[in-house]
């Protein structure tokens, strides 16, 4: 199982991940300077999936504004 984060705008995969936390990590080091309005409009065109052994999308985890409220809630990680 892995994650993808996809451009909602153009359809394109932006990077894969192994694990969720890489994948927040990334969008967290995308807005990381901007401000509100900026960053919401950031993660406004993206969306987290994760997907299958063998690349198919199994859930789509959160896309746009929930894609921020995940990326700002603190880790559940141990």
């Amino acid at each position: 199982m892995g994650y993808e984060l996809w451009d909602r705008s153009t359809g394109n995969l932006i990077l894969d991940f192994g694990d969720r936390e890489s994948a927040l990590a990334f969008v967290r080091d995308q807005i990381d300077g901007l401000d509100a309005r900026a960053a919401e409009q950031e993660v406004d065109r993206m969306a987290l999936v994760r997907v299958t052994d063998d690349g198919r999308t199994s859930e789509v985890l959160a896309q746009a504004s929930g894609l921020l409220t995940l990326i700002l809630a603190p880790s559940t990680a141990g």
